[in-house]
């Protein structure tokens, strides 16, 4: 995981929910000069808020993380595992 890549990600939220610099550091309780600081790579104090920026900009954390998903929890890419109810409950 690159940082930056992160910062970028984080922007680009911003862009699509069409949130300013001003707006998400008013929700976060923050000076807006701290965002310049992450913009100026002078700070990466934005990985200890990402949850947080997550929850306001409405995505997951992995989306700023920059991790792809494919939406299969299970691995692999083979879809959902169904259970095998009679292996599970065989008495022995």
């Amino acid at each position: 995981m690159n940082e930056n890549d992160v910062l970028e990600n984080i922007i680009d939220q911003m862009a699509k929910k069409r949130y300013n610099q001003v707006k998400l550091c008013k929700e976060l309780g923050i000076n807006k000069n701290i965002f310049s600081d992450w913009k100026a790579r002078r700070s990466r104090s934005y990985m200890d808020r990402i949850f947080q920026i997550a929850e306001i900009l409405e995505c997951s954390v992995d989306e700023l993380l920059g991790k792809k998903c494919d939406g299969n929890m299970t691995g692999g890419g083979r879809g959902p595992r169904k259970p095998n109810w009679k292996k599970s409950y065989m008495l022995t």
